[in-house]
């Protein structure tokens, strides 16, 4: 069986099947540039192959290039010296809006004008989930670390290390 029908029977769209025998030719003259075949390759081989490709290509590229790796060796009925390799996880932050010196000094003349209880409300969420402050932070804030000229909050004896928000 051919490697263009081995991606026909995995189920591969035309698009992607072209991809990857595209990428095999790439591979394979990688491999014998090497001095190699693909039944010698060890892991640092095909590691030293991901730097090397990692220098231009995305992370999800990247996730692309280990499948095609993967399709590669199952084809070729070998064992994959990458089959438990994984990316890291990248990491996100998780609150992409803090509130701006204008928005917090809108939060301050709310205080003085509205009931308290409705702006305590809006006031605490607001900190819970764009400022990122933890619910045992929270419970904590006394006046003195409010700043509301710099727009800071200063948390200097938070269990989560000192910081300002």
């Amino acid at each position: 069986m051919s490697f263009r029908n081995y991606l026909i029977k995995k189920g591969l769209a035309l698009s992607n099947q072209e991809a990857i025998l595209n990428w095999q030719h790439n591979f394979e003259a990688w491999i014998l540039n090497k001095g190699k075949t693909p039944k010698s390759l060890l892991t640092k081989d095909l590691i030293e192959y991901l730097q090397v490709e990692k220098g231009h290509l995305q992370r999800s590229s990247l996730e692309t290039l280990l499948n095609k790796i993967k399709h590669y060796f199952a084809y070729q009925k070998l064992d994959n010296p990458l089959e438990d390799f994984s990316l890291a996880q990248k990491w996100q932050p998780k609150n992409h809006h803090y509130l701006k010196a204008q928005e917090l000094e809108e939060m301050e003349e709310l205080i003085r004008l509205r009931p308290r209880r409705k702006v305590d409300n809006k006031l605490i969420f607001s900190l819970l989930i764009y400022q990122g402050l933890a619910t045992f932070e929270l419970a904590e804030i006394r006046v003195y670390q409010l700043d509301f000229e710099a727009a800071k909050l200063h948390l200097a004896d938070s269990k989560l290390s000192g910081r300002s928000i």
